[in-house]
């Protein structure tokens, strides 16, 4: 028997031992606020997330927009586009077509480019689509457009868009040929 038996009193664990289970317990706590937080935290961090990417989406938008204006302030006429024709010319950006790309030989040359830089593809992926349409009345002179974060096309009508608005989770921007200034959802 040892010495702390003898006298009836207990013998104290050792440091080492002690340690070790402050630890152990310290690791689950650590991992059932990880498996509570966690789950609660990644809606929040995803929509966020999304929200940042539909305000460059609309950024976006807007600045070809705003260079669209540029070039028809320069040049009396909006580019022909992918049909030829400066007074109605489109791109919906499927089927492997460029969307707004469509529209780079007219955007970014020149010894004065009316964009930056090339933004023809929204943070989800997919080519913006493209509306320019001078030629008749009531319709907004120009619409471009993201799909969202979907990919869906859900705004691709002359009525909607009329009331300056999307469908679905699309974004983006709209010109009319008066307006100095794009306006977007």
């Amino acid at each position: 028997m040892t010495a702390a038996s003898d006298t009836g009193v207990l013998a104290r664990p050792s440091r080492r031992g002690l340690v070790r289970g402050e630890v152990a317990v310290a690791i689950a706590l650590c991992v059932l606020a990880a498996g509570i937080v966690g789950p609660l935290a990644a809606p929040l961090i995803s929509d966020l997330l999304v929200r940042e990417d539909v305000a460059r989406a609309q950024q976006d938008c807007r600045t070809i927009v705003e260079a669209l204006a540029r070039y028809h302030s320069e040049h009396g006429a909006y580019p022909p586009g992918a049909q030829g024709n400066a007074v109605y010319n489109y791109d919906r950006g499927e089927l492997g077509r460029g969307g707004v790309a469509e529209l780079a030989p007219w955007l970014l040359s020149g010894s004065r480019p009316h964009l930056a830089a090339a933004c023809w593809t929204d943070p989800w992926g997919s080519n913006y689509s493209y509306h320019v349409c001078t030629q008749t009345e009531p319709f907004v002179d120009i619409v471009v457009y993201s799909r969202g974060p979907d990919g869906v096309d859900d705004s691709w009508d002359g009525l909607l868009w009329n009331q300056r608005s999307f469908a679905g989770d699309d974004v983006g921007a709209f010109l009319e040929a008066a307006d100095s200034a794009s306006r977007g959802r």
